[in-house]
């Protein structure tokens, strides 16, 4: 059973998890066998795919070239949204699977028919595990413990607020951080007002620099409560610019010799593979800048320090 449910549960031996990898998943099962069976299924944790938005392979392999185009025009999100679903259903189904056997009457078993399962955006965006990890902690400058969820600071006491970036793509990207303390259960018009409530030392947008593929890096800016209350810290992390890879040498260029005849025609026979991947990749338009936000905001309780003491 994962932490967060038992935590969530109430429970005071689990304490929540620091990686959120696992998700609740819902499946209607339906028994047609006039007898009680026994279920076992395989449960799937929450899904990180490298690229979601690869072009799906062709049904034949040893035809390359297929390549339908739609009477009406796709837009690149409708695309966008159409390879996610295909790779993350794929990717789900690789790690999920199912069993059956029967209680009473004659001995049968069997499995479970799960390639009938969709997958709409908002499961999507349950299941998967983002590109960039934005994890959100406060801490004691004076102490190596960090707050945890149950814990809480003290008015006009100086705290810090740290945001863990974590890039998981196999390519390093130039990240832009945005933090937004707010108040907690106040509408958005009220609860943006820091006057009086909430100070913290620095900007709360901050460039940083090119983050390498599959590594991490920090913010920390010192902050100090005003007054008693909820708070809440969200954080958004922006790509500046988009990394370009330098173009790669082609070695087949690069020979001074000429080329046999097998030899050219598997050149022509990968230029066409190539020229068509182009075009099934034209549809999801030109590369855009993307942002990443924290999946929720980290809750922090404000008290008197006479509060604690008097307790």
């Amino acid at each position: 059973m994962p932490k967060p449910i038992w935590h969530r549960e109430g429970s005071e031996e689990a304490e929540p998890s620091a990686s959120d990898d696992q998700c609740l998943l819902l499946l209607d099962l339906r028994n047609a066998w006039p007898s009680s069976m026994q279920v076992c299924l395989k449960v799937v944790p929450r899904i990180y795919i490298d690229d979601p938005h690869a072009s799906i392979p062709a049904l034949n392999p040893s035809r390359q070239r297929q390549f339908v185009v739609s009477s009406t025009k796709i837009t690149p999100e409708i695309e966008r949204g159409n390879r996610e679903a295909f790779w993350y259903r794929e990717k789900m189904l690789e790690n999920m699977s199912g069993t059956w056997r029967t209680l009473s009457g004659p001995a049968r078993e069997g499995t479970i028919q799960l390639r009938g399962i969709r997958l709409t955006p908002r499961m999507i965006e349950a299941i998967k595990i983002d590109e960039v990890g934005i994890d959100i902690s406060v801490e004691d400058p004076e102490s190596d413990r960090s707050h945890n969820l149950e814990n809480s600071i003290f008015v006009d006491e100086f705290v810090q607020i740290k945001v863990q970036i974590t890039n998981r793509m196999a390519q390093p990207i130039y990240p832009t951080v945005r933090l937004l303390p707010s108040l907690c259960n106040r509408p958005v018009n009220v609860a943006l007002d820091f006057t009086r409530k909430f100070a913290w030392n620095g900007t709360l947008q901050q460039t940083l620099p090119m983050l390498d593929a599959r590594s991490s890096t920090e913010l920390i800016i010192g902050a100090t409560a005003l007054c008693r209350g909820e708070f809440e810290v969200s954080a958004s992390v922006e790509e500046t610019r988009l990394w370009k890879a330098a173009p790669e040498k082609d070695e087949r260029e690069s020979k001074s010799n000429g080329l046999t005849q097998d030899e050219g025609r598997e050149s022509i026979r990968q230029r066409e593979r190539a020229d068509t991947q182009t075009m099934m990749d034209a549809v999801l338009g030109a590369k855009e800048r993307r942002i990443w936000h924290s999946r929720r905001p980290y809750i922090v309780t404000v008290r008197d320090r006479s509060e604690s003491d008097s307790e």
